[in-house]
């Protein structure tokens, strides 16, 4: 098992799959215990679930992309690179995406500068850049998948921590 080959990688990207739809069905828990429909949701709620399901499809997707380059009989270098390099135009179309979204609806505490995650999301789209234009890294290449992961797991504990808050709140009523 050579330490970039795709067989040393396979269980990692077939867990981060399998969290990639965990996160998405939490999405279930969250709409449950709200105890309200959507249009009962405020705008960052709306976002936040919107990041979580977006997050946790982008983990999925780009946790499969190895598969299908390796099936289509590229090498592991070259599979790598598309892979960052498609991550990278991702983190950057989709930062613009919802920034724009977050600004128009007056939610930008959610998405941007100053979010707590900005830092680490720059880290990565640089981290991608140099995977896709330097070292063809299967290692660097999963960060970025697990960044992904860690966007809607995020985007869960912030609305489930919300619930609480809220439910705390009719308690007290």
């Amino acid at each position: 098992m050579v330490l970039g080959s795709f067989v040393y990688w396979e269980s990692a990207l077939s867990s981060a799959i399998e969290v990639s739809i965990a996160i998405a069905g939490f999405s279930g828990i969250i709409a449950v215990f709200g105890r309200r429909n959507v249009e009962g949701w405020g705008i960052e709620e709306k976002l936040r679930m919107q990041i979580l399901l977006t997050a946790s499809a982008a983990a999925g997707l780009f946790s499969f992309l190895p598969f299908v380059l390796f099936e289509g009989g590229l090498e592991a270098e070259a599979s790598w690179r598309i892979g960052s390099g498609t991550q990278c135009i991702w983190l950057l179309g989709i930062s613009i995406y919802r920034s724009r979204q977050a600004s128009i609806a007056g939610a930008s505490s959610v998405v941007g500068i100053g979010n707590f995650m900005f830092p680490i999301f720059i880290t990565n789209l640089l981290g991608q850049l140099v995977n896709t234009a330097i070292v063809a890294e299967a290692w660097l290449y999963l960060v970025g998948v697990l960044f992904q992961v860690t966007v809607g797991f995020t985007a869960f504990t912030t609305l489930l921590l919300g619930l609480w808050i809220q439910i705390d709140e009719d308690d007290a009523s």
